[in-house]
C-alpha cells in the first residue's frame, strides 16, 4: 500500500468522532427497535380491539354481555403478550360481541355454543373476520377428544354459569389443551356465585394460580349494575396455569343419577333414581329404599365405590359395586364379586340438558 494511503488512513482514524462513526451499532440499537416494534403492535391491537368494543353494547344497556370495562381488559393484558401468535376457545358466544373483540387481537378464535342460533348471529356480527371458526355444541355432553389436535393458548370460559359446567369447562381445556397459559372467566360476580365458586375451588388446588380481576370491580370497590343490583366482588378473572392436577374427580355427592336395567328398557325408560348423600354416606334411592355407600379398601385403581342397595333388584344380599366413567357422569351397577353389569346409571342434568337441544330445533319453541 503506498506510504500516502496510509497515512490518509491513519489521519482519518484520529479524526473526533470518527471511532463512534466506524464502529458498529450492535445489538443494544437493535433490541431498542424490537422494543418499539412491540409497542407499536401492542397500541395497534389495543386500537382493534377498542374499534370493536365500540361496537358493542355495555352491560348497563346488556345485563347478559361483559362490560366494555372487561373487554378492555382483555385487550390490554393480552395485547402485551404476542396475542398475533396465539388461538383463543371462547366458550360461550352469545350474539358475538366478546367474539370481535377477540378477533381483533388474537390469530384464530376458536368460538363454542350450544345454541346454533347464537353462533349464526355471531357470524352476522363479524361477516368480514376469517380468523373465527364457529362450532355449536355442548361441551358438557360432547367427548372433547375431537378438539385436542388443535392448539390453544387462552380460553375464555363463560359459558353456562353453573358450579358443575364451569368448573368441568375449566377442567377439560386444562386436560385437553396443553399449551394453555391463560384462562379467563366472565361473571365472577353473579348472584349464584357459582363461577366464584369454582374459580376459587380450582386456586386452593393449584389448578390456576396469578389470578387477576378484571373488569368492574377490579379496584375492589363496589360496583352497580345500572338497574339491577351492586357488587362487591370483580367482574371477572384472568388465571394463569397452575402446577396442580387438572384431573381431580368430578363430583358425585348429591347429585341426581337415572337409572335404567341392562339389557335396556326398549322405551328408554328409567327405573328410578339414585343419589349418594353426603351427610351420612347415606343412598336415597325413588323405588329402592335406603341405603350407604363405602369406598373401596386403599390400592383400588379403578374409580369406584361399593353400596348396599337391599331393595335394588336381582335379588342379592344388596351390595353393589359402583363403577364411574371418567367424568361421573354415569356409572354400571355389578352385584359385589360379579362381573354382570345389571343397571346403568346417568346424571339427569345430562338427559335434560339433551332434551334441553332436541326441543330447541323445533320452530318458535321456548325455552
Amino acid at each position: 500500500m503506498p506510504l500516502l494511503l496510509v497515512s490518509a488512513l491513519l489521519l482519518l482514524l484520529c479524526l473526533p468522532g470518527a471511532a463512534v462513526a466506524a464502529a458498529p451499532r450492535p445489538a443494544r440499537a437493535r433490541g431498542g427497535a424490537s422494543r418499539g416494534n412491540a409497542t407499536e403492535r401492542r397500541l395497534a391491537c389495543i386500537q382493534r380491539a377498542e374499534v370493536e368494543i365500540a361496537r358493542a353494547p355495555d352491560k348497563d344497556a346488556w345485563r347478559v354481555t361483559t362490560t366494555h370495562a372487561f373487554k378492555r381488559d382483555v385487550a390490554h393484558f393480552f395485547c402485551a403478550r404476542e396475542p398475533e401468535k396465539q388461538v383463543v376457545l371462547e366458550l360461550g358466544i352469545f350474539k358475538g360481541h366478546s367474539t370481535a373483540v377477540l378477533a381483533s387481537i388474537f390469530a384464530k378464535v376458536i368460538s363454542v355454543d350450544v345454541s346454533p342460533e347464537y353462533t349464526h348471529d355471531a357470524a352476522r356480527h363479524s361477516p368480514n373476520r376469517k380468523n373465527i371458526v364457529f362450532m355449536a355444541l355442548d361441551t358438557y355432553l360432547t367427548d372433547w377428544s375431537f378438539l385436542s389436535a388443535n392448539r390453544v393458548d387462552v380460553a375464555v370460559i363463560d359459558a353456562d354459569h353453573k358450579y358443575e359446567k364451569v368448573r368441568a369447562d375449566a377442567v377439560n381445556v386444562l386436560h385437553t389443551f396443553p399449551d394453555v397459559q391463560w384462562l379467563v372467566f366472565d361473571d365472577y360476580a353473579t348472584e349464584l356465585a357459582d363461577v366464584k365458586r369454582a374459580v376459587d375451588e380450582l386456586i386452593e388446588e393449584q389448578v390456576l394460580v396469578r389470578c387477576r380481576p378484571i373488569g368492574r370491580g377490579k379496584d375492589g370497590r363496589p360496583w352497580e349494575m345500572k338497574g339491577y343490583k351492586a357488587y362487591d366482588i370483580p367482574e371477572g378473572m384472568i388465571c394463569a396455569r397452575g402446577p396442580g392436577s387438572a384431573n381431580k374427580k368430578a363430583p358425585f355427592l348429591d347429585v341426581t343419577y337415572l337409572v335404567y336395567p341392562v339389557p335396556g328398557d326398549p322405551l328408554v325408560k328409567a327405573t328410578g333414581i339414585i343419589s349418594f348423600k353426603t351427610e351420612g354416606s347415606k343412598v336415597w334411592s325413588s323405588h329402592f329404599g335406603e341405603g350407604a355407600w363405602m369406598q373401596p379398601p386403599g390400592g383400588e385403581v379403578r374409580d369406584t365405590l361399593f353400596m348396599r342397595l337391599p331393595f335394588l333388584p336381582p335379588a342379592s344380599d344388596g351390595v353393589w359395586e359402583v363403577l364411574f366413567n371418567r367424568g361421573r357422569s354415569s356409572f354400571v351397577l355389578s352385584p359385589e364379586g360379579a362381573a354382570e353389569t345389571k343397571w346403568f346409571g346417568v346424571r339427569a342434568d345430562k338427559i335434560r340438558q339433551l332434551f334441553k337441544i332436541e326441543n330447541e330445533r323445533f320452530e318458535g319453541f321456548e325455552s
